[in-house]
């Protein structure tokens, strides 16, 4: 049986050319946890988790191996419950040819993270940007990009996140950590704390990742829906 692999069309965004769509194959998808390179930073992300009920992880950084499936560019992702929330991540992707990078939400299901982190991760979508950019373009000023998140929870809108990438384990150095990255591969990179000291799980959540280096910025929003 062929390993499960899930294609999704993106735009990439360059300096000097036209946006280009083409369609990317993820065939490995994973997700960083606790992936921030100041310690105290990683304490404070760790002790928002242990406030609603989440034991702190065995080891950080800490990266988990989720089915490709999960990962999708739709305006809307479904969940069971009410207490899922995402959070504003770069986004790896590692083609034959060239590497991307954009921005993404790994939404997680909070009640079923108290009982096993790789189970969490497998139970909701994980929400990517289409548009992307060419690694090779933001690596030399990646500390630099900034994350940004807003989320609107009962109809009053929050901003949740917003930081520098250099706050977080840069994502080849991650990768390296646990000795993976082949073509295909997908890895959210993980986040930074919010601004409201607490979880919020949101209806709607727009998140997005800033170059001011170069001028620009990808945005993606997306809706939760409970079933």
């Amino acid at each position: 049986m062929a390993p499960l692999s899930k294609m999704i069309r993106l735009t990439v965004t360059t300096e000097k050319n036209s946006p280009r769509e083409f369609d990317f194959t993820v065939r490995q998808l994973f997700c960083g946890g606790f992936t921030g390179r100041n310690q105290e930073a990683v304490k404070k992300h760790i002790e928002e988790m242990a406030s609603v009920g989440i034991p702190a992880p065995e080891r950080t950084p800490a990266l988990y191996h989720i089915s490709p499936s999960l990962i999708t560019t739709d305006s809307e992702i479904e969940v069971v419950g009410d207490k899922t929330s995402g959070e504003v991540e770069p986004v790896l992707l590692i083609g034959a040819e060239e590497t991307y990078l954009t921005v993404g939400s790994d939404q997680t299901d909070r009640e079923v993270e108290r009982l096993s982190y790789p189970k969490s991760k497998q139970i909701c979508g994980k929400a990517v940007a289409k548009d992307v950019w060419r690694f090779s373009e933001v690596k030399n000023h990646f500390d630099n990009l900034i994350l940004r998140s807003e989320v609107e929870k009962d109809g009053k809108t929050y901003l949740y996140q917003e930081g520098p990438a250099g706050l977080l384990t840069k994502p080849f150095d991650l990768l390296s950590m646990y000795s993976v990255g082949d073509e295909g591969t997908a890895l959210f990179s993980g986040t930074i704390p919010t601004k409201t000291g607490q979880l919020i799980y949101a209806d709607l959540y727009k998140i997005e990742l800033i170059d001011p280096v170069l001028n620009r910025r990808i945005t993606h929003t997306y809706q939760v829906k409970t079933l």
